[in-house]
């Protein structure tokens, strides 16, 4: 309890779709904050600007996909490289910018 549970619009929101997204993003907040979560998105700039606009989301982690060279201050979290090969697979590199909400280990 207390740390964040993200969820994602993992895709450029248009403004046909932005309803269906709305109503999915105010169930999930629902479901964790009655849970005793807090609620976090992951998205691109306009999506998380909206949201955060809105007081839909209590965290934002910003994708590099989709925030067209905008940042959204206030995202913890910032996804600043994707296709890196580690090991042989590829991953994407995220930093942290101010309080995610993340586990907290014992």
């Amino acid at each position: 309890e207390g740390c964040a549970i993200y969820f994602s619009t993992d895709f450029d929101v248009t403004s046909s779709q932005q309803f269906t997204v709305d109503s999915y993003l105010i169930k999930a907040a629902q479901i964790c904050r009655d849970s005793g979560y807090l609620f976090g998105q992951y998205g691109g700039y306009y999506e998380l600007k909206r949201s955060f606009d809105l007081n839909l989301i209590d965290c934002g982690w910003q994708s590099l996909g989709w925030s067209y060279g905008h940042v959204e201050s206030r995202a913890a979290l910032r996804q600043i490289q994707n296709g890196l090969v580690v090991a042989g697979g590829r991953v994407d590199v995220n930093t942290m910018v101010g309080e995610a909400h993340l586990w907290k280990y014992c």
